[in-house]
């Protein structure tokens, strides 16, 4: 069986919807971490609403959603962070202009939380693509990373496994050491359908999460977040 369990959520601070839900999962159910997306102008208040929570938070470090923080070019379309699939097709970025919009979606965190994120992830995974960067950034702030090799994190996507409760059981006693279970959890609304092509999937994950018999699963569990792993 595994030592710790981190249930994260992505996205937080796409839209009300979604960080709506994000929370009600750390209240009523299982959800210990989630991973913020900095790049958005209403950020600051969203932030503010975390801290009734016992959520660990992260960075989820963006170039295919919304507008940058920094003046780079080669991510841009139109004005806005290029769509995934540009970068699937491998589009040349420059990858000093990438550090610098990470670095500054970090910097614009720690300013207005007062800390360092517990940890950083990637929207889209965007960093499997570039991950010297992503290995640059985690470093110079000495922070724990998605399935991290060095700290022997695990990784699994709950969304592609459609939330089945007995698959959750399988995945819990085969593994041991740390596991990190990505999910996407959120309350569907207009704007979400607008921002993102998973949208009712996400009240299926948040129902997951809260589901009782899941937390039956989980009752014999140590769940916590990154911060846990110091």
């Amino acid at each position: 069986m595994i030592d710790l369990l981190i249930i994260n959520a992505d996205d937080y601070g796409m839209c009300e919807s979604v960080d709506d839900g994000i929370i009600h999962g750390s209240k009523e159910g299982l959800i210990t971490s989630t991973t913020v997306f900095m790049n958005q102008p209403h950020i600051a208040k969203e932030l503010e609403r975390l801290k009734d929570t016992s959520l660990g938070v992260g960075v989820h470090l963006n170039v295919t959603f919304g507008t940058p923080l920094t003046s780079g070019k080669s991510f841009l379309k139109d004005g806005r962070f290029r769509k995934r699939n540009e970068y699937l097709d491998r589009i040349m970025i420059n990858e000093e202009e990438l550090y610098e919009e990470w670095k500054a979606q970090i910097e614009r965190f720690i300013a207005l939380t007062g800390h360092k994120p517990d940890h950083i992830d990637s929207h889209h995974n965007i960093h499997l693509l570039y991950s010297e960067v992503y290995k640059t950034i985690a470093k110079e702030y000495d922070l724990p990373t998605r399935n991290d090799q060095v700290r022997k994190i695990h990784l699994f996507h709950m969304k592609d496994k459609l939330c089945d409760q007995a698959l959750l059981q399988e995945v819990i006693h085969k593994n041991t050491g740390v596991l990190e279970m990505m999910t996407h959890p959120g309350y569907h609304s207009i704007t979400l359908s607008k921002l993102s092509s998973y949208a009712c999937g996400r009240e299926r994950e948040l129902r997951f999460w809260c589901d009782q018999k899941t937390k039956d699963i989980l009752q014999n569990v140590r769940l916590g977040n990154f911060g846990d792993l110091n």
